[in-house]
């Protein structure tokens, strides 16, 4: 079988910076248009020479595929002000926030309880037309005690309802949604809230997650972290309803082996651009929602961004099995389903 769809679009890409980026980067610019390219550096993205030095950075990088485009981001820090978002505005689409502590390089200090003191630089971004883009986790709860990792999306729900209601208009996405709430949270909502699935948290669930023993499996360890079946399979189910407000985001997140298999606990993040796009075409395909995928990967996603829709095509074939990679990179970059035997592939269409 072989199909044509309108290149894909990636809203959610952890390149990291140096050789790991250039490392890892071709496996989304090879078969991307654009990809949100986020700032969760060492030294954050937060003002605007960063931000010119990061995407200089990337388009260095990527030379070869004329046709990638990174859309940029800058990071909520409290260095972040009014000012710095009028102006990174003209080149950076997104504002990101990731609560303190609660994932890779997430040291900010700023934590989900206290959005409410930064509510005049959100006003800003809506009158900038960008977008906030949340990763939805709280670490502690109301008496300070440390609340169990597949539990904290769930806990940070309430922080996001506040904003969206206390800021009416403002674009939000709420990344990675990995439960039945956090879908049902977006659904309620009007066209200003989407949410961005990926590969990991639709098509594995927390039995992937640890050993028998109830060990962390390192390779499949992320944040927010895998979820039962029960909120694995209703995450599918959104991906493949159609619904316009949730689209492709793949969270590929690079670590080096060390990081990933030797050190307590692992390093948080999946490296997965080599099979992600290639995962979710084959559940499209088994469903028989395959009239739904170009929607999915490459429509949706560019709309809520007010992106135009590339002419460019790609072709989506089973024709030919992938081997994907089992690392890459100097360093070992555990690569999610490294040394499978994919049955999709995806071909340039020019």
């Amino acid at each position: 079988m072989k199909r044509k769809i309108v290149i894909p679009f990636d809203a959610h890409a952890h390149f990291r910076t140096g050789p790991i980026l250039r490392t890892v980067i071709p496996y989304t610019a090879s078969i991307c248009g654009e990809a949100v390219a986020m700032g969760n550096l060492k030294q954050p993205v937060d003002d605007l020479e960063l931000l010119l030095e990061y995407q200089h950075e990337i388009r260095d990088a990527t030379r070869v595929y004329p046709w990638f485009r990174p859309v940029m981001t800058i990071m909520l820090t409290p260095k972040t002000t009014v000012k710095t978002i009028g102006s990174c505005a003209p080149y950076a689409k997104v504002l990101k926030f990731i609560p303190a502590n609660t994932s890779t390089n997430a040291q900010s200090g700023i934590s989900i309880e206290n959005l409410e003191q930064y509510y005049p630089i959100l006003e800003e971004v809506k009158n900038q037309n960008m977008i906030f883009s949340i990763h939805a986790e709280r670490i502690l709860d109301d008496n300070g005690q440390e609340i169990p990792e597949e539990e904290r999306e769930l806990a940070a729900l309430p922080f996001v309802e506040k904003i969206i209601r206390d800021l009416p208009g403002l674009k939000i996405i709420i990344e990675h949604v990995s439960t039945t709430a956090a879908c049902n949270l977006i659904m309620s909502c009007g066209d200003n809230v989407a949410g961005t699935i990926t590969a990991h948290h639709s098509c594995f669930n927390d039995l992937f997650l640890y050993d028998k023993q109830r060990n962390i499996r390192p390779d499949f360890y992320c944040k927010p972290v895998l979820k039962s079946e029960e909120h694995r399979n209703f995450v599918e189910s959104v991906m493949l309803s159609g619904h316009p407000r949730f689209f492709f985001g793949s969270d590929t997140a690079p670590h080096p082996a060390e990081m990933k298999f030797h050190k307590l606990p692992p390093a948080a993040g999946i490296f997965s651009a080599p099979a992600a796009i290639l995962l979710m075409i084959g559940r499209f395909c088994k469903t028989g929602r395959m009239s739904l995928l170009e929607n999915f990967l490459s429509i949706y996603g560019r709309e809520f961004y007010g992106l135009p829709i590339p002419t460019k095509r790609v072709i989506i074939s089973n024709e030919n099995p992938v081997i994907i990679p089992g690392t890459v990179g100097d360093n070992k970059i555990p690569v999610l389903m490294g040394g499978e035997i994919m049955d999709w592939r995806v071909e340039m269409d020019w």
